[in-house]
């Protein structure tokens, strides 16, 4: 997670508020749509209210037309309803006048019957248009409205100058709704959740802020939150993470580094599980400073802290792209052993540690071969992502070499205390 606003992330911001600009304009071909259909409905209550005993001022409801009105019509007036409905099935128009003539003056008690169902259906289908339109267009003006304003919004709040906005959970919710509703995909996505931390933590971070300032309280547990629920690494890491002060800060990712390696971890997970303790240990003092210091004293104790705040945000990584660039690394690192031994890497994941030492290796080589066939898997999964161009294909197959990783980094530590264990004996 950096703290600058790239290139990448406008152009995703920039994408989003013209989505957001389409959904208006949809809006309002929308409301040009449904006064057609209001114009509609409008004019057929206007024809069957010539018919029915009882006629409401405010429209037609579903119940309102009785098997017996239906008998009445003028065949142009049916017509006329049934088109603008949206029922264009000749026979049904053409075929009217016939049938009611022959119900009203037949005497065979089958044959009403059967001729009832005509007329039945003719009034199911008003009665379905006029309970149709009623729960779907009668709060329509509201709803689109409400959208609009909405839409409206957020454009202004990713348009403007100063940002200065706060996203709690549930704006946080109402936001990645709103980028579900538009149909982005998960990176531009991600990037515009990027854009709302670097642009909160600048708000917050502003001016005098109090402990009690919800702004950079719930924005401080936004940028932890996720990254602390996971109690393996929270404990390990805990254990492990050194001092918090203004000289370790910069080698925050190496010490994650490190502690990944020395308990088999995933490194990215790791650096972030340390990232966040380290956030929240630096809010903790801050909280501290605000609620001993005098008001004098308050920005000279606080300002450094929220700028080490600031420069830690830009440590957290981004999984999937440090997994990539460390197993590269990986790659290169050990290139030699591959072009030696990558035909056979297969054989030495079935061989014990003590099987491979007994070939002759020494113990640093030995580890290097038991974990040598999850490395040239790792290398092959990276050249197919070269040529991967599909966000799922890419995604899927990152994912892949994630979980080729940890295992390198499990067999890798397991192989190592492995020799350890032969060599104390």
């Amino acid at each position: 997670m950096n703290n600058v606003v790239n290139g990448k992330i406008k152009k995703s911001v920039d994408n989003f508020v013209k989505e957001l600009q389409n959904k208006i304009n949809d809006l309002s071909n929308m409301r040009e749509q449904n006064k057609k259909l209001t114009s509609d409905y409008e004019h057929i209550c206007e024809i069957i209210n010539r018919y029915i005993i009882v006629g409401s001022p405010l429209g037609l409801r579903k119940g309102d037309i009785i098997f017996e009105d239906v008998l009445k019509f003028n065949p142009r007036d049916l017509k006329e309803i049934l088109e603008l409905i949206g029922c264009n099935d000749k026979n049904i128009i053409e075929s009217y006048d016939e049938k009611r003539t022959e119900y009203l003056n037949t005497r065979n008690s089958l044959k009403k019957e059967e001729l009832a169902k005509y007329f039945t259906s003719i009034l199911a289908m008003i009665d379905h248009y006029i309970e149709e339109y009623n729960v779907r267009y009668v709060n329509q003006v509201n709803f689109e409205t409400s959208k609009a304003e909405k839409y409206k919004r957020y454009i202004d709040m990713f348009t403007s100058k100063e940002f200065s906005y706060s996203f709690g959970e549930n704006e946080l919710k109402e936001l990645k709704l709103l980028m579900s509703e538009c149909s982005l995909d998960s990176y531009t996505k991600a990037q515009i959740l990027e854009y709302v931390n670097i642009k909160a933590i600048d708000f917050a971070l502003k001016g005098n802020k109090t402990v009690d300032d919800y702004d950079f309280k719930s924005h401080v547990y936004y940028l932890v939150a996720n990254y602390l629920k996971d109690e393996k690494y929270v404990n390990i890491v805990r254990k492990e993470m050194p001092p918090i002060d203004y000289e370790t800060l910069v080698f925050i990712k190496e010490e994650g580094k490190k502690i990944a390696s020395k308990y088999g971890l995933d490194p990215s997970k790791t650096i972030n599980t340390l990232v966040a303790l380290a956030i929240n240990s630096l809010y903790k003092k801050y909280e501290y400073c605000i609620e001993n210091s005098d008001n004098e004293e308050i920005s000279i104790e606080t300002n450094p802290l929220r700028e080490a705040i600031k420069m830690l945000e830009g440590f957290f990584v981004n999984a999937e792209q440090e997994t990539i660039n460390m197993a590269t690394s990986l790659v290169v690192e050990y290139e030699k052993d591959l072009n030696e031994h990558g035909d056979e890497a297969e054989m030495f994941l079935d061989k014990t540690m003590e099987e491979i030492l007994e070939l002759g290796y020494s113990k640093e080589k030995a580890i290097v071969l038991k974990t040598l066939p999850l490395i040239k898997g790792i290398k092959e999964s990276i050249d197919i992502l070269a040529d991967l161009r599909y966000e799922e294909e890419i995604k899927e197959r990152t994912t892949y070499l994630v979980e080729l990783m940890n295992m390198y980094y499990e067999t890798k530590m397991l192989a190592e205390q492995r020799v350890n264990n032969m060599m104390n004996k």
